[in-house]
């Protein structure tokens, strides 16, 4: 670390709890990749973003605090990671394609009223999910495939897992708009939870304008995929 900056961690280092430095600003693309000792993470208060493949791959990182200013997930972030739940921040905006992919122990996810899009197969393979919490009025727009995966169940294999079996809780008096939204009409089974502090409009498409200009953005380009030694050198992306 530099500082403001992190770009590398001992792979090797066998710690299994391990505080970032809260000087930490941003972190290198890569830089937990392919950690198979961590196990709790606890970020610095001032991330914003966090880069591709951070802790892709973390065989036995099972929780991870994130910073309450964190605005951004990006690609491959906890993908093949064994995080079980994880509390995103009530600033949260994108969820990136990818972002936790094959993550299969997770069992609980809440989506904050601040988040704005949540891209292609971001929690595609997440076939341990019990329940998904969105705290939005109205649904963001979402493609057919955000939770897309399947399961082997008693030696045969299951499609639409997730969609299937996972509990999708929504606003007071909003499932009507869920249950004929795009993606989010995949549920099986969607229940109503009481959210006082839900902001409700009287307009259930007012996400939609915002939400289309950012899906569906690949930022490929920009990551670099972790090499042997878990570091891909590169710089976090611009956002």
């Amino acid at each position: 670390s530099d500082g403001k900056g992190m770009i590398d961690y001992a792979p090797g280092l066998k710690v299994k709890e391990y505080v970032m430095p809260e000087t930490v600003e941003w972190i290198a693309n890569s830089v937990f990749s392919d950690n198979k000792n961590l196990e709790i993470i606890r970020l610095s208060s001032k991330l914003t973003s966090l880069a591709c493949y951070a802790f892709n791959n973390c065989t036995s990182l099972k929780t991870v605090y994130l910073p309450e200013n964190l605005t951004r997930i990006d690609l491959w972030a906890f993908s093949f990671s064994s995080i079980e739940e994880i509390t995103l921040p009530s600033k949260l905006k994108v969820i990136e394609q990818v972002a936790f992919t094959n993550c299969e122990n997770l069992k609980k996810i809440s989506f904050p009223q601040s988040i704005v899009t949540i891209d292609d197969d971001a929690f595609s393979g997440c076939t341990g999910l019990e329940s998904i919490t969105i705290r939005k009025a109205s649904p963001i727009v979402i493609s057919e495939n955000i939770f897309n995966g399947v399961k082997l169940v008693d030696g045969t294999w299951v499609n639409n897992y997730t969609y299937n079996n996972a509990v999708l809780y929504v606003p007071s008096g909003r499932s009507k708009y869920y249950k004929n939204a795009v993606g989010w009409s995949n549920f099986a089974h969607i229940e109503e939870l009481d959210m006082p502090d839900v902001v409700i409009s009287d307009n259930p498409f007012e996400n939609i304008e915002e939400n289309q200009m950012i899906l569906g953005h690949y930022r490929g380009d920009e990551c670099t995929a972790p090499n042997t030694n878990g570091f891909g050198g590169e710089l976090p992306g611009k956002y």
